[in-house]
């Protein structure tokens, strides 16, 4: 299973809920507010050397939702609801060559200012292991 592949499929349910506009990694900034996406760990399993076929990968998804400093914390709160909500424990979500399971329910963290922004990290766990 690509990375790419799971990194676009779990994207894919953050754009097509089009809750707020996303700066994905290596893509355009967005005006505040925005939800910065990108994966904040990843790492690999497999027993390939052993004959077999399976490879898999746990990470976490890093959804931050941008607002503009200032603006209370209530408004940054409710958009992390709103896609922790995305993202329910068990979600199996079809990618090229296998699917990506959410393994637990999101976690939505302590916001905190940065510059000029107020933040607010939403966690997502997940597991993609290919078909078969």
């Amino acid at each position: 299973m690509k990375t790419k592949n799971i990194r676009n499929a779990l994207k894919a349910v953050i754009e097509v809920a089009n809750i707020l506009p996303a700066a994905h990694e290596n893509g355009t900034t967005q005006a505040r507010p925005y939800i910065d996406v990108k994966i904040a760990s990843a790492r690999r399993e497999n027993n390939l050397l052993a004959g077999g076929a399976f490879l898999r990968e746990i990470g976490a998804l890093d959804v931050t939702v941008c607002v503009d400093e200032g603006t209370y914390a209530n408004a940054a709160s409710d958009y992390a609801d709103d896609i922790a909500a995305l993202f329910p424990k068990g979600l199996r979500i079809d990618a090229p060559g296998g699917v990506v399971v959410i393994t637990d329910v999101p976690d939505v963290r302590a916001g905190f200012n940065a510059d000029a922004e107020y933040r607010v990290p939403v966690m997502v766990r997940y597991e993609a292991a290919p078909l078969g």
